[in-house]
């Protein structure tokens, strides 16, 4: 086994809808929800997967383990990414020992093409971490190498991994692509496909 794939999908989606937590997720894209579309999306380009979900979402930890994939309810997930990371990170540790690199992935970001998945895990070994640039602009998801798996089990709040790659920039490898999807994320429903937004 070479890469793990991390789906972070337990946040709360408040700016889509405060009245419906975790309602972003579960909005129509194409033909799949956007996190199902984000979810198939990451499968397709790492050796196992891992969907990290808040404990009521049951449609999605349902299709993620129809693909085979690991299901994991952080208990603090309500306080921010970063106790999400860490849960994720655990289990790839305890699970998947013999990888070398774990592929943080935004399940609110359905645009990331499968071939931008492969292209990232393909270029990131044990000691490099690697993130993608679109026109030059930093985006999602990243590449971790297995040196890094104890620092991403050790993040916490909503800093994310931001930490991580501060303390470790020298390790940070940018790539080109030309998917503008590794730019776009779901923030509010007016994100959504025009035909598809409520």
């Amino acid at each position: 086994m070479r890469s793990v794939g991390v789906l972070l999908a337990a946040g709360l989606g408040q700016r889509f809808d405060s009245t419906r937590p975790g309602a972003k997720l579960l909005a129509r894209f194409d033909e799949e929800s956007v996190g199902e579309r984000s979810l198939l999306n990451l499968s397709q380009a790492v050796d196992a997967l891992i969907v990290v979900v808040r404990h009521s979402d049951t449609e999605l930890a349902k299709r993620a383990q129809a693909l085979g994939a690991r299901v994991v309810v952080p208990a603090a997930h309500t306080t921010g990414m970063g106790h999400s990371i860490a849960s994720g990170a655990a289990l790839a540790a305890t699970d998947y020992g013999d990888a070398q690199s774990l592929l943080l992935a935004l399940a609110d970001m359905p645009w990331v093409q499968p071939e931008t998945h492969r292209s990232i895990v393909d270029r990131c070994d044990e000691h490099t971490i690697i993130r993608p640039r679109h026109a030059g602009v930093p985006g999602h998801p990243v590449a971790f190498g297995r040196a890094f798996w104890t620092a991403l089990m050790q993040c916490e709040g909503d800093s994310g991994a931001r930490g991580v790659l501060a303390h470790n920039a020298a390790s940070v490898h940018f790539i080109e692509v030309s998917d503008s999807g590794v730019l776009r994320d779901i923030d509010q429903p007016g994100d959504l496909p025009p035909r598809l937004a409520p």
